[in-house]
C-alpha cells in the first residue's frame, strides 16, 4: 500500500509540475465522465477549471483559422483507423495573444466500452515567432538563397529573390537539381 502511494505520489507530482500541458478524460462504461488537467494545460490556454468544464470551450478558443484543422483526424479515431495524431494548431488566449501549440491526442477504447483520452500540448509560439522572423529575413535580402540538403541532393527552401531571378515557381526551384540552376543566370 505504502508503495502504491509512492507511485502516485510520484506521478501526481510529475502531472503537476511538467510544462506540458495535459488533460486526461476517462468515459466509463456507464457514461460518466472523469476528468483531469494539471495547470500548465489550463495556463497554455489561458483558461480557468472552471472554462475547462465548459461545452465547446476548446472550439471557442481555437484561431479560427486552424479550427477544421484536427477535425479529418478526429473522424478517423472515431473511425477506429487511428489511434493518435498531432497538429500545430493556434489558440486565441484570454489576453489576446496567439498561442502556437504542439496539440497532441490519443484515445483507446476497453471492450467494456469506457474510452480514455490524452491530449498533451506543448507551447511552440517562440519557436513559431523565431521561424517567422527568419522567413522575413530570409525574404527581404536581395540576394537569391538557396538551401542545399545534401544528405538528398535537392533544396530545400528558395527566397522570393531566387524565384524572381530564375523566373521560375518556388515549388520547380525545390524540385530541381541545383547544377541546373547555374543554366538561368
Amino acid at each position: 500500500e505504502e508503495k502504491r502511494a509512492r507511485e502516485q505520489a510520484r506521478f501526481k507530482l510529475i502531472f503537476d509540475t511538467v510544462p506540458v500541458g495535459i488533460a486526461f478524460n476517462t468515459i466509463h462504461a456507464d457514461g460518466s465522465v472523469s476528468r483531469n488537467i494539471n495547470d500548465a494545460h489550463l495556463r497554455i490556454c489561458g483558461l480557468t477549471r472552471d472554462q475547462h468544464n465548459e461545452p465547446e470551450i476548446y472550439r471557442q478558443i481555437t484561431h479560427p483559422d486552424d479550427r477544421e484543422l484536427q477535425n479529418p483526424f478526429m473522424e478517423q479515431v472515431r473511425a477506429g483507423l487511428i489511434k493518435q495524431f498531432s497538429v500545430e494548431k493556434r489558440y486565441v488566449h484570454r489576453d489576446g495573444r496567439i498561442v502556437w501549440v504542439n496539440f497532441s491526442y490519443q484515445r483507446e477504447t476497453y471492450p467494456d466500452g469506457a474510452i480514455e483520452e490524452l491530449t498533451t500540448l506543448v507551447d511552440i509560439t517562440e519557436r513559431r515567432q523565431s521561424e517567422e522572423h527568419y522567413r522575413e529575413i530570409f525574404n527581404a535580402t536581395g540576394e537569391a538563397i538557396f538551401i542545399h540538403n545534401p544528405a538528398t541532393g535537392k533544396v530545400d527552401d528558395v527566397n522570393q529573390r531566387a524565384v524572381e531571378m530564375f523566373g521560375a515557381p518556388r515549388h520547380a526551384l525545390l524540385n530541381g537539381n541545383p547544377d541546373a540552376f547555374s543554366e538561368g543566370v
